[in-house]
């Protein structure tokens, strides 16, 4: 067999197909800030779809971050991925079944839609119902805010709920759920993306550039620094990149205090409503919650037992900046 010639840069450029994809809601922010909660309640308010993950798309800008990915390949994948996930969703395929997953279709709102779906038939008259229908999929994702302006590039039809909440808490539940120790192994229940230097130590792909310098670290040290480097990018992605019109923020502690009030401002931003679901939705996500002082000091007195004073003034300047402005963003 001859072999074509092989040149540096292609004589073509991947091409978007039509789009047939339902809107996107992003509920968005970094790890443990509470979007399972919110992911159970956004689903129950009108024209929204089962709560679904994002792992391609998180994947894919993982890849267009660190320059591994062409931008034109990344625009045409996900295109192409959204619009068969939007065509399998209406006849549904691939939905899931398990009563135990958040994804799951019978912890829906209406389950029966997608019992009902499974005797439509595909073809044409499934894209048609794809372009006809006026509903959202929401999706919970990680860490968007970071990369904000990659997404924006991709010409992706989204809004975002941007979920912001307490330093101390956030990052207390990284440590406590073992992630100071998950990030430097090859876990195969770790489905991000790793990195490796020439010794062959692994890292998580956000940390590249500074990665070495984690491994000096111990568990709650390492949580500390990489949440709080997240947490940056996240707010410079938000103040520099973001379109405004395309995001609401949204803050753990409001929910918690009145969930009625930021979920309608939730409906004003999507133009949906509640619905009969909405309130046993709240309850499910132990919505309203106290919050106890006695807790986050019992927090703060563990991080300063267990890390370097430096990096325990890092996590204290981060809470006090949240709890005086929200980050300056509200």
């Amino acid at each position: 067999m001859i072999e074509s010639p092989r040149t540096e840069e292609p004589a073509f450029r991947f091409a978007r197909q039509c789009d047939i994809s339902l809107p996107l809601v992003f509920i968005d922010g970094i790890t443990r800030c509470g979007k399972s909660a919110l992911s159970k309640v956004v689903p129950s308010l009108t024209r929204m779809e089962h709560i679904q993950f994002a792992e391609e798309l998180e994947l894919i800008v993982s890849g267009l971050s660190l320059g591994g990915l062409r931008k034109d390949y990344a625009a045409a994948f996900l295109r192409s991925h959204l619009n068969q996930k939007s065509y399998n969703l209406h006849i549904s395929r691939n939905v899931n079944f398990r009563p135990g997953d958040q994804t799951a279709v019978i912890n829906y709102r209406n389950p029966e839609i997608y019992q009902e779906r499974l005797t439509l038939e595909e073809g044409p008259e499934n894209v048609e119902r794809c372009r006809a229908s006026d509903h959202y999929l929401p999706m919970q994702t990680h860490d968007l805010m970071a990369n904000i302006s990659l997404i924006q590039d991709l010409e992706i039809n989204f809004r975002i709920l941007s979920l912001w909440r307490n330093p101390v808490e956030n990052i207390y539940s990284w440590w406590s759920r073992g992630w100071g120790v998950r990030f430097n192994n090859r876990d195969s229940t770790n489905f991000s993306l790793l990195i490796e230097d020439a010794e062959g130590n692994a890292y998580p792909w956000y940390v590249a550039g500074y990665h070495r310098q984690t491994l000096g670290m111990n568990a709650p040290e390492k949580c500390i620094a990489v949440a709080c480097d997240m947490i940056e990018r996240c707010i410079a992605g938000y103040r520099l990149k973001a379109e405004k019109d395309r995001t609401l923020l949204l803050f753990f502690e409001d929910i918690c205090i009145d969930p009625d009030r930021e979920v309608g401002r939730i409906c004003d931003f999507l133009n949906v409503e509640k619905t009969e679901f909405t309130a046993p939705a709240l309850r499910d996500a132990r919505l309203p919650r106290e919050i106890i002082q006695a807790d986050l000091d019992m927090k703060i007195a563990a991080f300063r037992e267990a890390v370097r004073p430096d990096i325990f003034d890092r996590l204290m300047q981060f809470q006090h900046a949240y709890l005086d402005t929200r980050y300056g963003l509200a």
